[in-house]
């Protein structure tokens, strides 16, 4: 099991690629997106796991993306 941990900057206007520090030798199990604190609110999300890295995203409503800071929790083997 290996958990790796990091942050990116969600865009509003479209996904954010995040390539993990080091690449799961197997496969990447789950990621916990978590959108850090915004006056407006916010939500994180994430598409197209790999073992490398995935998209990050961040929403102020369910069709309304918005920028700002998302840290995430990653587990693979």
């Amino acid at each position: 099991i290996i958990v790796q941990w990091g942050s990116f900057a969600g865009l509003s206007t479209g996904d954010t690629p995040v390539t993990f520090p080091i690449p799961f030798p197997n496969a990447v199990r789950h990621v916990w997106p978590c959108a850090q604190a915004s006056a407006s609110g916010a939500y994180a999300g994430y598409n197209t796991a790999t073992k490398t890295g995935f998209n990050g995203n961040m929403w102020a409503s369910v069709n309304t993306r918005q920028p700002g800071i998302s840290s995430y929790l990653a587990i693979g083997e």
